[in-house]
Formats: C-alpha cells, sequence, structure tokens
C-alpha cells in the first residue's frame, strides 16, 4: 500500500488554533492563506501520541523522537487535515453538509478516485443529492437546488462516513459554488467566548474575557498518507498496520479538549488504488 486516505469526521467543536489575531477573535482557527479553507496542521503528531503500536513500530513510522531525529526520517508521510464538507444550518433540515467543486478537485486528486462533479452557472444554484428541484436556505440564503444522483460521487464520499452517520450525510449532502462555499466557511464558524475566574474572589477576572474560534461539530476532513519507501521499512508493510490501527478509532485533534472538544472518529477508506507502480 503506497497511499491511503483517512476520514476525519469531528463528534465535538474542533479547535486547532493559529495563535492570535488583530481581528475580533482572540484565538482564530488554522486556515489556507489563500482560499481561508479551514486546515488541521500537526496531525503525525496527534497519531503518533495516541496510535497504539509498540515503540520500534510507531519508531519506523513516525521516525524518532526529536533527540533522535537525525537517525533516519519516519517512513509514512502526513498531509494536513484537509477540509471536505462543512456543516451548514438549514431551515427543512437541522443542517447541511457543504461542500463545492473546488473542495471536490483536490479531494479527487489526493484521492485518486474517479468520480464527475458538478458546475455552476452562478452562486444561486446547488445540487442536493438525490433531491429535487426546489429551494433551500443555508444560513438564511435562499438556493435553488438540482438533484444530484452520481454514484461515483457519493461511493467516494461514503468511504469517510462512519456508518452512524453515513444516511444523515447522503440525505444532506449539498453541493455549492466556490464562491458561496468561502463565504460560508469564513463566516458560519462558531465563536465561542471564554472567561477566566479569579481563584480568591470566585468571580470573573478583570478583563478576562477572550473568544475562541471553533471548527463545527459534523464538519469532514481528511488525510493522506503516503509510504515512503525507506529502504530500511520497504518489507514491513507499515502503511497496512497504521490504517489498521487507527481506523474507526476516536483521536483527539487540536486544543479544548479539557472542555469537550477536539475529538474526530478516524474512517480509512478501504477501496482506492494504493498499489500503483
Amino acid at each position: 500500500m503506497k497511499k491511503a486516505v483517512l476520514g476525519l469526521y469531528a463528534v465535538s467543536q474542533i479547535h486547532a488554533g493559529a495563535g492570535s489575531d488583530t481581528g475580533i477573535v482572540d484565538l482564530p482557527i488554522q486556515r489556507e492563506r489563500i482560499t481561508g479553507y479551514p486546515i488541521i496542521r500537526g496531525v503525525k503528531g496527534a497519531f503518533r501520541h495516541q496510535v497504539k503500536l509498540d515503540k520500534n513500530t510507531i519508531k519506523d513510522i513516525f521516525g524518532p523522537e526529536q533527540s533522535e531525529s537525525s537517525d533516519h526520517a519516519g517512513a509514512i508521510s502526513f498531509s494536513e487535515a484537509r477540509i471536505l464538507l462543512f456543516p451548514v444550518r438549514g431551515l427543512k433540515e437541522p443542517f447541511y453538509y457543504v461542500t463545492c467543486p473546488q473542495v471536490l478537485k483536490r479531494f479527487r486528486r489526493d484521492s485518486e478516485m474517479e468520480f464527475d462533479i458538478p458546475q455552476f452557472e452562478n452562486n444561486d444554484e446547488s445540487y442536493i443529492y438525490g433531491g429535487n428541484n426546489e429551494d433551500i436556505h443555508l444560513e438564511g440564503i435562499k438556493i435553488h437546488t438540482k438533484e444530484w444522483s452520481d454514484d461515483g460521487l457519493w461511493n467516494a464520499i461514503k468511504g469517510l462516513i462512519p456508518s452512524d452517520f453515513a444516511d444523515d450525510v447522503k440525505k444532506r449532502l449539498v453541493i455549492v459554488s466556490d464562491e458561496l462555499f468561502g463565504y460560508l466557511v469564513r463566516t458560519t464558524t462558531e465563536v465561542v467566548p471564554r472567561i477566566k475566574i479569579d481563584e480568591e474572589k470566585g468571580t470573573v477576572k478583570q478583563g478576562a474575557l477572550w473568544y475562541e474560534e471553533y471548527l463545527p461539530m459534523d464538519s469532514v476532513m481528511y488525510v493522506v498518507l503516503r509510504d515512503r519507501e525507506l529502504g530500511r521499512a520497504k518489507d514491513k508493510n507499515l502503511m497496512e498496520v497504521l490504517v489498521k490501527a487507527i481506523d474507526g478509532k476516536t483521536i483527539t485533534l487540536g486544543g479544548k479538549v479539557g472542555v469537550g472538544g477536539g475529538f474526530m472518529v478516524v474512517k480509512a477508506v478501504k477501496d482506492v488504488n494504493t498499489q500503483s507502480e
């Protein structure tokens, strides 16, 4: 196996912080600089400390600890976590799983799976999987929908979704234009005010108010793993070992675990062509 794709389904809010910011949000999430799409860096380190494998196998897969980092590199490379489906509040449904052609093109390229991607003539239309020609509302924006029933696209996405959530995703899957998707992911994340309590008085500490940004629960992201085929690890099937160890597990990414954030379910795509020469 030379490549694997892992889905990450958020079962809580996710705060993968980007440090401080000059805007209204004191602690924003990580984003691509050009598109503004949410991403999560540091996935490799999170997996390293949570996967249940023996020390030698972990060293082969991820590389030695920092103090011994010059010994050799890790055998598997990790991409950042990239957004695939973004939950947006609806009217007829509690929320929809929203994506766009640009995101799907990236996913098709990264996963090497084949499926068709719809094209848009304007920003006032969308495609809903298995739906009909009707209007829906996304955060109060009225959008006319067309039916999209290409099984190739759904089969590609389905591989990243835990079975408990698959029916809801299929029912609420919406494809909007790149422009509308960019607007939604930049403006409809969750912003939460936080305070600090004065330990002596038991009241709010003066001036201790800040705002944190979160990726919403039910967001779906994916990570691409690539086997670097280093000589010492070539015959150990490390990709298969790692995928088996992490598939179906719940891991934490980002911070705020102490207040219930950061939990994601990992789902490995089973049918990617990983045997290419």
